[in-house]
């Protein structure tokens, strides 16, 4: 019995041994190189670009579908603000300088949506 206990340990000290000193060859390891660089690095062509330009996994146009299909509703918080610049508009207490930043922002938004 003890010499089979010794004979495991010699096979398994061995196998571990060369198991150390192994290392994948130049094509397996270049080949394991593009599928981490494909799997974790988005292909952006700018960190200042708000949406990813890279191609999606998934396809949402069959998701978008129907005749009575919305995008996302509005904000609490947006809705809110429309209804207090309404509010201001009846009050006229709204002045140029409201509408200038008003149209400014509108352009803002489209720009960078």
């Amino acid at each position: 019995m003890l010499r089979k206990v010794v004979i495991f340990l010699f096979v398994l000290l061995a196998s571990v041994a060369s198991a150390q000193s192994w290392q994948p060859k130049a094509w397996q390891q270049y080949l394991i190189e593009l599928n981490v660089r494909k799997d974790t690095i988005p292909q952006l062509s700018s960190i200042m670009c708000p949406k990813n330009v890279s191609t999606r996994r998934i396809d949402t146009r069959p998701f978008r579908c129907g005749p009575y299909y919305m995008p996302d509703p509005p904000s609490l918080f947006e809705a809110q603000d429309e209804a207090e610049r309404w509010r201001r508009i009846e009050r006229d207490g709204y002045h140029t300088t409201d509408l200038v930043c008003d149209i400014l922002n509108g352009v803002l938004q489209v720009l960078f949506e």
